[in-house]
This record gives C-alpha cells, sequence and structure tokens, in this order.
C-alpha cells in the first residue's frame, strides 16, 4: 500500500495498477490515479483529478484509456465533489 497522509500536498500521477492507494490524515493527491484500489480514510483528505488534457499527452496509459470506459484493462472515473 502507497500512503499520502498527515497534510502533505503530493503533485503527481500514481501508475500502481497491483497496489493500494491510500490518502490519510489530511493528505491531499493533485494529478491522477491508476491503481487497484483507493482509500480515502477521512473526509478532511482529498484527491483532486487532474482533468487537463496534456495529462492524456504525457502518460502513456491514460492516452489509451477514456473517461468511463474500459480500455487496456482498466477503468478511469472521474468522481465529483458533492
Amino acid at each position: 500500500e502507497h500512503e499520502i497522509s498527515n497534510r502533505s500536498e503530493t503533485y503527481a500521477v500514481f501508475d500502481i495498477p497491483d497496489a493500494t492507494l491510500a490518502i490519510d490524515n489530511r493528505g491531499q493527491l493533485y494529478g491522477g490515479v491508476l491503481a487497484h484500489s483507493l482509500n480515502i480514510r477521512n473526509h478532511n483528505s482529498g484527491l483532486h483529478l487532474d482533468h487537463n488534457p496534456n495529462l492524456l499527452e504525457t502518460h502513456p496509459r491514460f492516452r489509451t484509456s477514456s473517461a468511463g470506459g474500459r480500455t487496456g484493462g482498466f477503468s478511469i472515473q472521474w468522481v465529483e465533489p458533492r
């Protein structure tokens, strides 16, 4: 399991299809995630998905996937805040 925690702000693209990413204790992730699972453990933690089209060009797996669809064994879904 990979973890972002303790009020850290992380700007990254995680490509960990066989692992879990956990966001805990006010951790914030800005970017993208391809993971087996994602755990956001409390309401003070956050995931801010990057909708920048340049991300699709720089990361090959994002480029071959489509939002909400399945391509190449990956499912990418945008999560909107409530």
